[in-house]
């Protein structure tokens, strides 16, 4: 791409930004796409907490306090936790290789 094509991209993302969406086309039919707001964002982190709080007051537990459970339960180890920490760590290096090869 070129300086003046990479301007004209950014000046057409920024304005769908300021019109709040996006468009585009999608088995020839026009696809609007919202962009969420700062008072959108914040909506969803308030009714996520609502949600969170409602659920602890029903007795869920976190995943952590379901861990520390099953381990206290020795249905479950540390071991295994950092196991699969691992495991997480090590597919996400082989998904950021594998971006690098496409």
């Amino acid at each position: 791409m070129s300086y003046q094509s990479d301007i004209q991209n950014a000046q057409r993302v920024y304005k769908d930004i300021l019109n709040g969406y996006s468009f585009f086309i999608y088995r020839s039919e026009k696809i609007y796409v919202k962009h969420l707001s700062d008072l959108d964002h914040g909506n969803i982190q308030e009714y996520r907490k609502k949600c969170f709080d409602e659920a602890k007051a029903r007795g869920v537990q976190t995943e952590k306090e379901q861990i520390d459970s099953a381990i206290n339960q020795k249905v479950w180890t540390r071991k295994d936790e950092n196991k699969i920490a691992g495991l997480k760590h090590e597919i996400s290096q082989l998904n950021e290789t594998k971006s690098k090869l496409k």
